[in-house]
């Protein structure tokens, strides 16, 4: 794996580690602030929650999670009765939870290059793009039998095309692939929730 590979897995680590945070006390002002309806200091801190909610995802290349703090951000500058606002923010929490759990349960798949490959028995004149991929997983601690994980993620792997190399370690899975399936393919396939965590 190379530097900026590891780099960015442990970008996404640390966001999912301080967003859950972020997303904790956006609740708690979000009720405190429909409870009181004190809009001012409750509405700066849910502000610079967001801010940095869609900074911090956006430098991790989370796109969507990036974009739901933007759209949030936009309907309380439209907003002006602070239970609206408070249900706004509620809402958007509980969206934000959702994402944290469905990030934390996926894989980190990068790609390093990419082969054409000739056509096969079955299809003679075919050609396809195989891309070499790179998958980083992490084996959770509490799994009691540790090579369920690696077997699942085996058995994911080679339905997805080639597996070069899968090896596991206490904490973490890491593998190479050659597919034709995209990248937000096969995280999605390696969403294992039980199993792995990035």
């Amino acid at each position: 794996m190379s530097f900026s590979e590891e780099h960015g897995a442990e970008l996404l680590q640390l966001f999912l580690e301080s967003a859950q945070e972020l997303v904790l006390t956006l609740n708690e002002e979000a009720i405190r602030l429909e409870q009181r309806g004190d809009a001012s200091e409750a509405l700066r801190t849910i502000r610079r929650l967001l801010h940095t909610l869609k900074g911090d995802s956006a430098a991790c290349g989370l796109g969507n999670f990036s974009a739901l703090a933007h759209q949030v951000e936009e309907r309380l500058d439209r907003e002006t009765e602070a239970r609206s606002m408070a249900q706004i923010v509620i809402a958007a929490a509980d969206g934000f939870a959702k994402m944290l759990h469905e990030l934390g349960a996926a894989a980190v798949c990068t790609s390093s290059g990419d082969i054409t490959q000739e056509g096969t028995a079955e299809q003679p004149g075919a050609k396809r793009v195989l891309r070499h991929y790179r998958l980083l997983a992490a084996a959770d601690p509490q799994c009691a039998a540790r090579d369920i994980p690696l077997q699942m993620l085996r058995r994911v792997l080679s339905e997805l095309g080639e597996v070069v190399t899968i090896k596991a370690t206490d904490d973490r899975i890491a593998a190479e692939i050659w597919s034709a399936a995209p990248a937000n393919e096969i995280a999605m396939q390696c969403h294992i929730h039980s199993s792995l965590r990035t």
